[in-house]
C-alpha cells in the first residue's frame, strides 16, 4: 500500500474514532495535522466508500476524464488561464461537469499541462519601441522626481526635484513643445481631447510661449527619456549621498 493511501486510511479512522467519542467537527478540525476540509469529507464517507476510492486510485477516472477533455480544450485556446480561472469557467460554462474541489481542479490542470505540453503563457505586456528622434529644439520632456536622503545627523529627509527653467537657462533656449504628465498641477480636466489648464500654468504657458503636450503617467512611449533621467537620479546619483542643502 502506498504511503499516501495509508495516511488517508489512518486519517479516516482517526476522525471517525473521535466522532464516536462525541467530538464535534469543529473540535476535530482544531487538532494538529487535521485539516477542516478533511474532516468534512471523511465524515460524509463510509468505510466502504473510502476503500473503493483507494482501490480505484482515488482519482475517480470517470469524472477525471470529463475534466481532462474540457481542461485540455480550454487551455489550448487560452494557455494563459490559471487553475482558479479554469475552475470558474467550469462553474460558469460547464454546469454539467461534476463538482470538484479547487485542489482537484488544480491537480487536473497541472496534469493536462504536463501531459499535452501546454505551458502557461503569461499575458503579453505592451511592447515599447523607441520613437524617432525629433529635430533639435522641437520637443522637451518634463517629469517629477522624489527620493529619500539622509542628513549628517542621520535623519532621513524626502526631497523633490523638478528641473524646468534651469534646464532652459543651461541650453540657452526653449523648445517649441514640452511634454508633461496629466497632473492636477497642470490641468483641471480633459474635455473631448482638450485639456483645461490650471490658472497658474495657463499664465506660465502664455508668458513662455510654448505648446504643452500631455500624456499618461509613466508612459515610456511618450517621455521615456526623462523618466530614465529621473530613474538615474533616484537610483544612482542620490544613492549614498548625504543631504546638505
Amino acid at each position: 500500500m502506498k504511503y499516501d493511501e495509508n495516511k488517508r486510511i489512518t486519517m479516516w479512522y482517526k476522525i471517525h474514532h473521535l466522532l464516536s467519542k462525541r467530538f464535534k467537527k469543529s473540535q476535530i478540525a482544531r487538532l494538529p495535522r487535521v485539516h477542516r476540509s478533511s474532516v468534512i469529507r471523511y465524515c460524509k464517507m463510509s468505510e466502504s466508500e473510502l476503500l473503493s476510492r483507494l482501490s480505484s486510485g482515488g482519482n475517480r477516472p470517470e469524472k477525471q476524464g470529463k475534466y481532462e477533455s474540457y481542461v485540455k480544450e480550454t487551455l489550448c485556446k487560452h494557455p494563459g488561464l490559471s487553475a482558479a480561472q479554469v475552475g470558474d469557467w467550469i462553474k460558469e460554462y460547464g454546469p454539467s461537469m461534476p463538482s470538484e474541489s479547487n485542489k482537484t481542479i488544480y491537480n487536473v490542470v497541472c496534469k493536462v499541462r504536463k501531459k499535452y505540453d501546454i505551458p502557461k503563457v503569461t499575458p503579453s505586456k505592451r511592447i515599447y519601441e523607441k520613437l524617432p528622434d525629433t529635430p533639435y529644439g522641437q520637443e522637451a520632456q518634463v517629469d517629477f522626481g522624489e527620493a529619500w536622503m539622509r542628513k549628517e545627523n542621520g535623519i532621513s529627509i524626502k526631497i523633490y526635484f523638478f528641473t524646468h527653467e534651469p534646464a532652459f537657462q543651461f541650453w540657452q533656449g526653449k523648445p517649441r513643445k514640452i511634454i508633461y504628465d496629466q497632473d492636477k498641477i497642470f490641468t483641471h480636466r480633459e474635455d473631448l481631447g482638450d485639456y483645461i489648464l490650471t490658472k497658474a500654468f495657463h499664465t506660465f504657458v502664455k508668458e513662455q510661449n510654448f505648446q504643452p503636450v500631455f500624456c499618461r503617467k509613466a508612459d515610456p512611449e511618450s517621455k521615456g527619456k526623462i523618466e530614465n533621467v529621473v530613474k538615474y537620479e533616484k537610483k544612482n546619483f542620490f544613492y549614498g549621498r548625504t543631504f546638505t542643502t
